[in-house]
């Protein structure tokens, strides 16, 4: 498991006892923990804090989770973000249309906070390997460039010495 760095996860949801119950058990975990009570606001949040992953309740006034989630999606600084859907639609139906507008997983209410919790680090232990990979390829990449440039000066190099043999010699 790769340790986790302060990771941010964004929880929306129209009631606030909902916030503070999934607010109080993250924290407990040691994860920064982000709040927002709608659609709007969690659109506002993401482009200024960018969180690492968003708990997102699907039935709220005004714009709704999956209409959050497709606008999240289509929006280039924030559609890496993963959304987790938390909601009481508990139907084949809503949770393979929450799916489809690009959640990566669907929780359903009420709410377990332990297995939640469990949801959020596998997310977050997600990112972390994903970030892990990112940055070795980029050191793989430096590495090979690194080792080419060595390869071509070590050619340079044996090219000048058999001239200055040649010159040496005459």
């Amino acid at each position: 498991m790769i340790p986790p760095l302060q990771r941010s996860v964004l929880v929306v949801d129209d009631e606030p006892i909902n916030i503070q119950l999934l607010q109080k058990k993250l924290e407990w975990d040691g994860i920064h923990v982000l709040t927002a009570n709608s659609g709007q606001e969690c659109l506002d949040v993401c482009k200024r804090e960018k969180p690492d992953l968003i708990l997102l309740d699907v039935m709220m006034p005004g714009m709704d989770g999956f209409e959050v989630c497709q606008k999240l999606q289509e929006d280039e600084s924030t559609h890496g973000i993963p959304v987790i859907f938390v909601t009481a639609h508990n139907s084949k139906q809503n949770k393979l249309a929450g799916l489809k507008v690009g959640a990566v997983d669907y929780i359903t209410k009420p709410i377990d906070l332990e297995e939640t919790l469990a949801r959020v680090r596998t997310q977050l232990n997600y990112l972390a390997i994903n970030q892990a990979n990112v940055d070795l390829t980029q050191h793989l990449g430096e590495a090979r460039r690194a080792a080419a440039i060595g390869a071509l000066t070590q050619g340079i190099a044996h090219n000048l010495n058999n001239l200055l043999g040649v010159v040496m010699g005459y």
